[in-house]
Parts: structure tokens; C-alpha cells; sequence
């Protein structure tokens, strides 16, 4: 069979022969359009979702209407880790951001899986405790860290998301940065000018370039 090189961006990549193969073979493609949703929150998922191609949203929904954008997710990462662990309803909301293709890993064949390779059932373990540690740090950017030093740190985190090039290019809109860092777009807007204007970034069209470098330097004014 066809083995899927994306994969190995995370656990799948380290599971031995038997279990790679067991678990590539339960899974099943599906497409999803721009704007579907793979699932909401309080919603039981289909299974484990891999991103193959295109990219997702994954948020939260509050009850007065607002969305709180977490991650965009793409190719290789996987989805409803936290439902593959513990069989509940999920907490987040997921979109596709673009035309989205996934690999899906049905929940019944997952579950079988799980039993019968234990290396699967740990790295579902061990990636809901990472997924949890990942909350807390945002719950620190939110509730501790002024505008200024959470939009650096969250641009930091997704650099690093992407390997260790000085410069990366996001490919994040500064509305969507806004949407994670849950502040106004002029806000944030005002926070990304000064740190072009100090060479730490470059906002092109719905991207915006970092320099690792200048990012970790101190800001020189005084900070929001």
C-alpha cells in the first residue's frame, strides 16, 4: 500500500512497521469545502483526522458569538487527538480554511487499534497531555502577557512550529493573528507596525515574514 510521507511529521512517523501499516490501512480520505465544518464543539467526531492537503481552523465558540482561533492546522497534523483519547464530545470547533483533504481514521477501527497495538493508544496519550501543556501556555499569553509581548510570543510559536530557519514566512492573515491573540485587528495592527518598523517582521499579503533574530530583541518603546 501507498505509505503517506506527511505522516511522519509526528507519532505515526515513529510507530513501528506493524502498527504504521495497521493504522494507514484504517484510514479513509475525505474532502471537506472551504467554510465546512468537521465538527463543532459539544459534537461527538467521525475518528482521528490527518490533514493531507489545504488547511483548517481550529477554534472556539463562545456563547455570545465570538470565535477564538487557536491553530491553523495543515498538512500532517492531525485533529480530535483529545476524542481518540478519551471517546468524549469535543471541546474545540474545527473549519476547513481552504479545500480541505484529510485522511479520517474512523473511531471504531481507532478504538480496535488502540487494543491492539498499546504503542498507539500511549502516543494518543502522550499527545492530549502536549495538547493540554499548549492550553496553558495560551491561557498565559491571554490572561498574563500585555498585547505587545503575546503577539511576540505567539509569532515565535508559530515559527518554530515550522523548523529552525531564521526567517519564516507565516502564511497567517493579520486578521487571523488578531483572532488568536483575541484583540482587535487595528490593536494588533498597531503592535505588527512597530515591529516592522524595527525589522523584526514584514506583513505581505496574507502572510507575514519573521525574523527570529530581531524578534528576540527587547523592544526599544514602551510596550502596549
Amino acid at each position: 500500500m501507498t505509505s503517506y510521507k506527511f505522516l511522519d511529521r509526528h507519532w505515526i512517523g515513529r510507530l513501528d512497521e506493524e502498527a504504521r501499516s495497521a493504522l494507514e490501512a484504517a484510514m479513509v480520505a475525505k474532502k471537506f469545502e472551504r467554510g465546512a465544518l468537521l465538527f463543532s464543539r459539544g459534537e461527538v467526531p467521525e475518528g482521528l483526522f490527518v490533514v493531507r492537503e489545504g488547511s483548517a481552523l481550529l477554534y472556539l465558540f463562545g456563547l455570545n458569538g465570538r470565535r477564538m482561533l487557536l491553530d491553523i492546522l495543515y498538512s500532517g497534523d492531525m485533529i480530535a487527538e483529545t476524542f481518540a483519547f478519551d471517546g468524549r464530545p469535543a471541546t474545540v470547533s474545527v473549519e476547513a480554511r481552504t479545500e480541505l483533504t484529510t485522511l479520517l481514521v474512523p473511531a471504531h477501527r481507532l478504538s480496535l487499534l488502540m487494543e491492539r497495538f498499546p504503542q498507539i493508544r500511549l502516543a494518543v496519550a502522550r499527545t492530549t497531555a502536549d495538547n493540554f501543556r499548549g492550553v496553558l501556555t495560551l491561557l498565559e499569553e491571554q490572561v498574563l502577557m500585555p498585547l505587545h509581548d503575546r503577539t511576540v510570543h505567539r509569532l515565535k510559536r508559530l515559527c518554530r512550529a515550522q523548523g529552525t530557519q531564521p526567517v519564516v514566512t507565516l502564511a497567517l492573515t493579520q486578521i487571523e493573528l488578531a483572532m488568536m491573540l483575541g484583540a482587535s485587528r487595528q490593536a494588533v495592527n498597531n503592535v505588527l507596525a512597530k515591529l516592522e518598523r524595527r525589522g523584526a517582521i514584514v506583513r505581505r499579503f496574507q502572510s507575514i515574514e519573521c525574523d527570529l533574530a530581531r524578534l528576540n530583541e527587547p523592544a526599544k518603546t514602551a510596550r502596549m
